[in-house]
């Protein structure tokens, strides 16, 4: 008996070891195996959105994927931080339950591996199909699980013409700002590109200065200074923009529509 309990000790605290533990994901590329769920006609207008969901967890502390479904429902495009990934008690990531709700193409895009399950990142929700992807992971800030982060960038079919989004979540800058370097050098290699997400930095930081010599356009410049989420744009025009307060996150939700 005593073996018994010995050997039953020794397995939980190997699990509860390994649960801790958390795993980079190295760079991939990639393309979606769902069938396309194109819009049908030929496109002039997209609009984007950038959400960090907190897991889909809202201010009053409750976990409602329904709610963020219904702020994200209207855009066409929409970037995700902070995304629950397969668990043991879910076999499919946030986004994928968010794409069945909204009935559109979802990618998930893991930065980290914990207990061996692809268990948090950020994702990309689209009603235009998903051509291709690429996931790069970035320099961490720091170390540990918090300090994985990553870019996703995605060719998106629009009305016939593609687009690239990339998507990205930043640590808060801690001296040289090497992963968001990264991130804009892919950025300005599109002639055609919207770069969104949770950068932890509000606008007019100085880390963003390449972007504005470049004349990259910040889609958000008339919404509120102290934010940390950004739409910069590349190439295409941008007609309007509009905000909604925190609740089913504890971020704010930005989108923008933009010409092609």
């Amino acid at each position: 008996m005593g073996t018994v309990l010995v050997i039953m000790f020794v397995v939980l605290v190997a699990l509860i070891v390994v649960s801790r533990w958390c795993w980079p994901l190295p760079p991939q590329v990639g393309r979606l195996e769902a069938p396309a769920l194109l819009i049908k006609g030929e496109a002039t207008v997209v609009t984007v959105g950038t959400f960090n969901i907190h897991r889909a967890r809202g201010l009053d502390g409750r976990k409602d994927l329904a709610r963020v479904a219904q702020v994200v429902g209207a855009c066409d495009v929409t970037g995700l931080q902070e995304v629950e990934g397969v668990t043991l008690f879910h076999r499919q990531s946030q986004a994928e339950r968010l794409a069945k709700q909204l009935q559109c193409e979802a990618h998930f895009s893991p930065t980290r591996l914990r207990a061996f399950f692809p268990e948090r990142g950020n994702a990309l929700l689209s009603q235009w199909s998903i051509i291709a992807w690429r996931r790069q992971p970035l320099v961490r800030a720091r170390l540990g699980g918090k300090g994985y982060r990553n870019f996703t960038e995605y060719t998106v079919q629009v009305g016939g013409q593609p687009v690239v989004v990339i998507n990205t979540h930043l640590s808060k800058p801690e001296g040289k700002n090497t992963g968001l370097e990264q991130i804009v050098a892919a950025f300005m290699c599109h002639e055609r590109a919207v770069l969104l997400g949770d950068f932890n930095r509000p606008p007019g930081h100085e880390s963003f200065a390449r972007l504005y010599d470049a004349g990259v356009i910040d889609a958000l410049s008339t919404e509120d200074n102290q934010r940390v989420d950004h739409i910069f744009v590349r190439g295409l025009q941008v007609l309007s923009a509009w905000a909604l307060p925190p609740g089913p996150s504890d971020h704010p939700f930005f989108a923008a529509r933009l010409s092609l």
